[in-house]
C-alpha cells in the first residue's frame, strides 16, 4: 500500500525572502536619501525631494508590480495544491480504467468528426438548393407580375370594350330594325306617330326631319307636307306608337285618298326609335 506524502506541495519561504530583502532595501535607501538631504542646502533640498518623490513613485510602482506578480503565484499555487489533493484521491489501480475511458471518449470525439463533416456538407447542399428554388422563384415572381401586368392591360381593354358596347346596346336597345327593299322605284317616308307629335323622316336623306305637333289629333299640316310629295315616287309608312292609335286609321286613309301607297308598322313602346337598312 503506498504510504501517504504530508509534505507541503508548494513552498512560499523564497518568495518571503525576497519581500524582506525588497523592503530592507528601501528602508536602506530612505535613510541613505534623508542624510543627503540635511546634508544639502535648501535649494539642493528641493531637487532632491523631488528626484526622492520620482524614486519612491517607480519603487511604488515595482513593489505594486511584485504584488500582483505574487497573488498570481499564489493562484497558480493554489490551483495546483486543489490538483494535487485530487490527485492523491485517485488510486493508482484506477488509472489504467481511467486513461481507458478517456481512450474511448476520444475515439467517440474522432468517430463522430466524419459524421458531423458529413452534416454540415448536407446543409450546405440544402442551403445550396434553397438558393437556386429562391432565384428560380424570384424569376418566376418576375414573369408572372409581368404576365399579370399584360393581363391587366388586357382586362382593362376588354372592360372598355364592354362599356363601348354597353353604351351602344343602350343606344339602340329601344331601336327596331326597319327593312326596305332596293328594288322598289319608290322611296319610302317614314311618319313616326305618337299621341303629341308626328315625324317625317326620309331614308336617303333627301330633306331633313319635319316634326309636327298634334293637338287634339289634328294632323293637317302634317298631311299637306305629304302631299308635296309625288305619289309615283314615294310611299309613306306609318309608325304607329300606343299614344298614335286613335288617329292612325284616319291618317292611313287621308294618305289613301291623296293616292299614296303606305303601310303600317307598330311599336311595341313610346321610346322604341327606328334604325333602317336596306334589303339587296
Amino acid at each position: 500500500m503506498a504510504s501517504k506524502d504530508n509534505s507541503a506541495a508548494v513552498s512560499f519561504f523564497s518568495f518571503q525572502d525576497i519581500i524582506t530583502s525588497i523592503t530592507g532595501i528601501m528602508f536602506l535607501v530612505v535613510i541613505m536619501l534623508v542624510l543627503m538631504v540635511l546634508q544639502q542646502g535648501p535649494m539642493k533640498v528641493q531637487q532632491k525631494n523631488r528626484e526622492i518623490q520620482a524614486e519612491l513613485t517607480a519603487l511604488k510602482k515595482e513593489m505594486k508590480q511584485i504584488r500582483e506578480v505574487l497573488m498570481q503565484l499564489r493562484r497558480q499555487a493554489a490551483e495546483q495544491n486543489r490538483r494535487i489533493e485530487e490527485l492523491k484521491k485517485l488510486r493508482i489501480e484506477t488509472l489504467p480504467e481511467l486513461k481507458e475511458k478517456w481512450i474511448r471518449q476520444l475515439q467517440q470525439i474522432d468517430n463522430s468528426i466524419p459524421k458531423l463533416e458529413e452534416e454540415n456538407a448536407l446543409v450546405l447542399q440544402a442551403q445550396k438548393e434553397q438558393i437556386d428554388r429562391k432565384k428560380k422563384s424570384e424569376i418566376l415572381i418576375a414573369r408572372n407580375q409581368s404576365r399579370s401586368s399584360e393581363l391587366q392591360k388586357q382586362l382593362a381593354a376588354l372592360n372598355d370594350e364592354i362599356r363601348h358596347r354597353e353604351e351602344q346596346f343602350n343606344k339602340i336597345r329601344n331601336v327596331i330594325r326597319f327593312v326596305w327593299n332596293k328594288n322598289n322605284p319608290k322611296q319610302p317616308v317614314l311618319l313616326e306617330c305618337s299621341g303629341t307629335e308626328i315625324s317625317v323622316n326620309s331614308i336617303d336623306k333627301s330633306f331633313p326631319r319635319k316634326t309636327f305637333a298634334m293637338v287634339n289629333d289634328n294632323y293637317a299640316d302634317c298631311l299637306a307636307f305629304c302631299r308635296s310629295f309625288p305619289s309615283e315616287r314615294v310611299y309613306f309608312v306609318l309608325l304607329l306608337k300606343p299614344s298614335a292609335f286613335s288617329y292612325g286609321e284616319s291618317l292611313s286613309e287621308a294618305l289613301k285618298k291623296a293616292g299614296f301607297e303606305r303601310g303600317r308598322e307598330i311599336l311595341p313602346d313610346e321610346q322604341t326609335l327606328i334604325a333602317a337598312e336596306v334589303r339587296k
